[in-house]
C-alpha cells in the first residue's frame, strides 16, 4: 500500500512538474505591429480626385461622390485603383457597404479588393474593366461574396495567364455578405505577410515565401452598387 502512494505522489509530481514547463503553440491569429503615422487618407469629402475607375460599361456605370462617401454604381466590371502606389509594411482600413434598395445595379454580390497590383509588362491604369484584363497582373486578390454571393476566396495573381489559383474558400453563409451593412475591412502587409479582417474577423492570412513588396490597391466589383467612406493607409513600424 505504501509503495502504491510512493508511485502516486511520483506520477503527479511528474504531471504537475511537466504541465508547468509545458509550452503551447498557439495559432498565431494576428501579426504584431505598431501602427504609425497615417500615409494617405480620404473621406470623400468632396471629390475623388485621387482615384482612377476602370469601368467595362462607363456610358452605363457612374463614380461619384454621395453624402460623402464614394459611390459606385457599376453595370458591369469596375476597379477602382487608389492613385499612390504602395510598398513595404502598412495597413488599410476603409467601410464599405453594398447597397440593396431595389436600383438597378443594386445586386448583393462581389466585395471585392485588389492589393499589391503591379503589371510586369509596364505601366498602370490602362485596363478596361474586364475581370479578365487583370489575369496577367502581379497582386492579391480576395472576392468576398462571389460568384452571386455564393463564395468567399482569396487568390495570388502571378501574371502566368491561368495561374491564379483559389488559396482559401468560404462557402458558409456567415462569410459572405448582406445588403445595406456595415462592413470594416482591413488589411495588413507586413515582412511577406498579407491578413485580411471584415468587421475584425479574420478572413484570410496568407504567408507568401515569394512576396510581392509594392503596388497599387483597388476596390473590385461587378454589377453591384456600393459606397465607401473613411479609407486610410498606415505606417507600420518594424
Amino acid at each position: 500500500m505504501k509503495n502504491s502512494i510512493s508511485f502516486f505522489v511520483v506520477i503527479l509530481f511528474f504531471h504537475l512538474f511537466s504541465k508547468a514547463n509545458l509550452v503551447i503553440d498557439k495559432p498565431i491569429d494576428t501579426i504584431e505591429f505598431k501602427k504609425g503615422k497615417i500615409l494617405f487618407a480620404d473621406d470623400f469629402e468632396n471629390n475623388i480626385e485621387k482615384w482612377f475607375a476602370e469601368l467595362e460599361i462607363p456610358e452605363k456605370s457612374k463614380v461619384s461622390i454621395v453624402n460623402h462617401q464614394l459611390d459606385l454604381e457599376a453595370k458591369r466590371g469596375a476597379t477602382i485603383w487608389f492613385k499612390e502606389k504602395l510598398s513595404g509594411n502598412y495597413m488599410i482600413t476603409y467601410d464599405e457597404w453594398i447597397v440593396d434598395q431595389g436600383g438597378e445595379n443594386d445586386r448583393v454580390s462581389d466585395m471585392n479588393v485588389f492589393w499589391m497590383a503591379t503589371d510586369p509588362e509596364g505601366g498602370f491604369f490602362h485596363k478596361d474593366g474586364k475581370f479578365p484584363s487583370y489575369d496577367l497582373l502581379h497582386l492579391y486578390y480576395a472576392g468576398i461574396g462571389g460568384n452571386e454571393n455564393k463564395t468567399t476566396r482569396f487568390r495570388k495573381y502571378t501574371g502566368v495567364l491561368g495561374d491564379k489559383a483559389v488559396i482559401k474558400e468560404y462557402t458558409d453563409s456567415s462569410h459572405l455578405i448582406k445588403g445595406n451593412k456595415l462592413y470594416q475591412i482591413k488589411i495588413v502587409v507586413k515582412d511577406g505577410r498579407s491578413q485580411l479582417y471584415v468587421n475584425n474577423e479574420l478572413y484570410f492570412d496568407y504567408n507568401d515565401v515569394n512576396p510581392y513588396t509594392e503596388g497599387y490597391f483597388g476596390f473590385r466589383t461587378t454589377r453591384s452598387h456600393q459606397r465607401f467612406d473613411n479609407f486610410k493607409v498606415y505606417e507600420i513600424k518594424k
